[in-house]
């Protein structure tokens, strides 16, 4: 179910874009992609194209560390668009007024190519790691961005330690689960008195780095052999590169590693990237719940996940 989603009439696609560019709206068509905001696939009688995002409205329940989604993905959008290598589309308008529109929104380029997730079954075992070493460089060059301080782009939530800002991260998604009641195999307050143990593990990260957060290969547009665009910067954040998704122990492969500049990870980082674990499976829990699923096949498969990051954290 997409109970986040905000849905906008065609006329109110129309009003809201034409208003926001001064340009007439030839059609637009809904796209199923995402979890939480509407998106809509614009196109314009000058011939060009365009996609608008609208935020959920103000009484859906999102996760404590999608507050904020819109906010953070216009600013990390706007941030990487300058760094060499990063294929991000322009935004072209926000507004967060609710003045237009009941709920913030903003207008992108339409990012052309299509998901990397459209051909990965059909990827040889060598074209899979020339992909992989290139996702792992992107990862690489997005980490060039750097801040003063640690926690989610653009939230104001910020740390001046990293251990400090996953401490947070994991404080807010054990309360997501205990709200929704969601049987994880272990006991919150274990899990946060356990987190401290690590903190020299954490020290090592000094430096606040900008993180996609969200990067996978549906979010990774290709045509032909060319990356064309990273989309879906809404869970951006300024921490430790390997907090990205791909990092994940569900992810991680040696190609990805190779590309981002990595043979192994040391001991610190193996610790650090158990915390991340832990952070995500319960993320995958959470949204089960969260979003509504019909199915909890998600659910399960990410809390056996989590009962296994935590056998190797006590």
């Amino acid at each position: 179910m997409d109970v986040s989603k905000n849905h906008q009439t065609e006329e109110d696609v129309r009003r809201i874009t034409e208003q926001a560019l001064g340009t007439r709206v030839l059609s637009s068509s809904p796209l199923t992609a995402g979890q939480c905001n509407a998106l809509y696939d614009v196109r314009l009688e000058d011939g060009g194209r365009c996609v608008l995002k609208v935020a959920p409205s103000g009484d859906v329940r999102l996760r404590r560390g999608e507050a904020w989604l819109m906010k953070t993905e216009i600013f990390a959008m706007r941030l990487a668009a300058d760094l060499p290598g990063v294929p991000v589309p322009k935004v072209l308008f926000a507004d967060d007024s609710r003045t237009v529109c009941s709920a913030p929104y903003f207008i992108m380029e339409y990012a052309e190519g299509h998901p990397a997730a459209d051909d990965r079954k059909s990827w040889t075992p060598d074209e899979k790691d020339d992909w992989y070493r290139r996702f792992g460089a992107m990862i690489r060059r997005i980490s060039a961005a750097e801040s003063d301080r640690f926690g989610i782009a653009a939230s104001g939530r910020e740390f001046g330690t990293l251990s400090g800002f996953v401490g947070d991260l994991l404080e807010m998604i054990l309360a997501d689960l205990a709200d929704f009641g969601v049987e994880t195999g272990a006991d919150p307050r274990t899990v946060l008195a356990r987190f401290p143990a690590d903190e020299d593990a954490f020290r090592e990260v000094r430096v606040p780095r900008l993180v996609h957060y969200d990067f996978w290969e549906n979010n990774v547009m290709i045509e032909g052999d060319r990356i064309t665009a990273l989309i879906d910067w809404e869970r951006a954040l300024f921490g430790d590169p390997l907090m990205e998704d791909r990092f994940r122990g569900y992810a991680i492969c040696p190609a990805l590693l190779e590309g981002y500049g990595k043979s192994t990870l040391t001991e610190a980082e193996e610790r650090r990237c158990l915390w991340y674990d832990l952070i995500m499976d319960g993320c995958l829990m959470a949204d089960v719940f969260v979003r509504q699923y019909a199915d909890d096949g998600q659910y399960r498969w990410a809390r056996k996940l989590f009962g296994e990051v935590w056998d190797r954290l006590k």
